[in-house]
Order: structure tokens, then C-alpha cells, then sequence
């Protein structure tokens, strides 16, 4: 067999491999076109309040909310997510995390938004982004009370902020070692 035969059936397999990957791209597109529907079934399965999910399919609708929540700290990187979910509560990432896995999408998470090297989105994924979980609670004493008190506890929900984090437990007189 010469490098003519080689190189008609190279050719030949390049065709088909091509073909094969715009038929798998295709159905990719197709299926993330009903994400934002099958994630509303699956809150609504679950019992529990949809947030809000933005996409391209329904950008008309939430107007230029999709694209600036697809932007990110470093804008070197442009992704385009199949669905940003806004969640506010554990019980709405619990559903979300549930239901990629189960059709085994790709999941990224964003939290406070600040990423170097924008690992905390992707393009045809499902991101989960959790800036309107942001509040921090302090519990306990002051520091001036009794050296016996009970130990202060501080619940940072996963969205907040750096700046804001520290300046809240500034007015406690609390801080977290940074750099």
C-alpha cells in the first residue's frame, strides 16, 4: 500500500471524524437549548424555589443580564455558559449540583468572582453563580467581655466578597489573616 492509499484514507477518516463532531456539536446545542426549561422541572421536582437562570435561550427575556454575569474578573477570557443559575439558597445549589450530575454536564462555580485564570466558568457549561449568597453572621460576645465567654462564630456565606468580609468583622473588631 502506497501514500497515495494512506492519503486517500486519511482524507476519507478526516471527513467522517468531521462530520462526527459537527453531528455531536449539533446535539450538544440542541440539548443545552431546553437547559433553562429542564432546570425549572428540576427545582419544580425538588420542591424548591426556582432562582433565577439566565442563558441565551432566554436572553430576550432577561435582557443584557446574560452577558454581564458571563463576564469575569480576567477579561482575557470570554466564555459563554449554557445556563447561569443565581442561587440564594443551599437547597437551590444542592438541586443544580444534582441535575449535572445526573446528565453529566460540565459545572463551574463562581463565588465572590474573582479568578485569575477564569476557572470559575466555561463556555457550554452550567455555572453556578453564588454572589446572592453573601451574607456574613457574627455570633458570641464581644471582645471585651469575659475571658471565659463562649468562642464568637462567624458563617460566611460562599458569595461574599473579600472586602466586604473584612469589613464587617472590622466593626467587630475581628479580622482573618490575608495577604
Amino acid at each position: 500500500m502506497g501514500d497515495e492509499w494512506h492519503a486517500i484514507h486519511a482524507q476519507d477518516l478526516l471527513q467522517h471524524c468531521s462530520a462526527a463532531v459537527r453531528s455531536t456539536t449539533n446535539l450538544i446545542i440542541n440539548n443545552m437549548m431546553n437547559i433553562t426549561f429542564e432546570l425549572r422541572a428540576a427545582y419544580c421536582l425538588a420542591g424548591v424555589e426556582i432562582p433565577i437562570i439566565l442563558s441565551q435561550e432566554n436572553k430576550e427575556e432577561n435582557g443584557e443580564k446574560y452577558d454581564e454575569r458571563c463576564k469575569i474578573f480576567n477579561t482575557k477570557f470570554r466564555f459563554m455558559p449554557a445556563a447561569i443559575v443565581l442561587c440564594t439558597t443551599a437547597e437551590q445549589v444542592s438541586v443544580a449540583v444534582k441535575f449535572t450530575s445526573k446528565l453529566a454536564l460540565p459545572l463551574r462555580v463562581r463565588s465572590g468572582g474573582h479568578d485569575h485564570e477564569g476557572e470559575c466558568s466555561g463556555t457550554d457549561t452550567i455555572l453556578l453563580d453564588l454572589s446572592k449568597m453573601n451574607m456574613v453572621t457574627i455570633d458570641g460576645k464581644d471582645k471585651k467581655a469575659e475571658a471565659d465567654s463562649k468562642p464568637r462564630l462567624v458563617l460566611i456565606q460562599p458569595g461574599t466578597p473579600f472586602k466586604k468580609l473584612t469589613t464587617e468583622l472590622a466593626e467587630k473588631d475581628l479580622m482573618i489573616p490575608h495577604g
